[in-house]
């Protein structure tokens, strides 16, 4: 029912699928939690997913305003089904998710080291 605004900084980050997917599905279920809990009581609610390399190491951190002025109310009760994926993807990635939340904001970030990539030749 409400408007989210999103902002995206996403580095060409090269790796290989065993990295890839569960960075993927743990981004997806971030963001998908930010939806569900984002609200502002000054302006309208907003997300920032970000990731970034720096030599063998990439952090992926996603943020989004808190409040109570647009809050979205959930059905029943949370299962806690997103915060064991979040916890699972990142210890297939080899780290765990760091949480930090305060007032205005709810930030979630992980960095984990990236497998050295060597594309395979093409065969002509």
């Amino acid at each position: 029912g409400h408007r989210i605004r999103v902002k995206y900084d996403v580095a060409d980050v090269i790796l290989y699928p065993d990295q890839a997917v569960p960075l993927s599905l743990l981004a997806s279920e971030l963001m998908a939690n930010g939806v569900k809990y984002t609200g502002s009581d000054q302006g309208p609610p907003w997300m920032t997913l970000t990731l970034v390399q720096d030599g063998n190491r990439a952090r992926l951190v996603v943020v989004n305003s808190k409040g109570t002025a647009h809050h979205l109310e959930t059905d029943g009760e949370s299962t806690g089904l997103g915060n064991q994926l979040i916890r699972a993807f990142a210890t297939q990635l080899g780290s765990s998710i760091e949480i930090k939340e305060t007032e205005k904001e709810y930030r979630a970030s992980i960095s984990f080291e990236v497998a050295s990539f060597q594309p395979e030749p093409l065969d002509y």
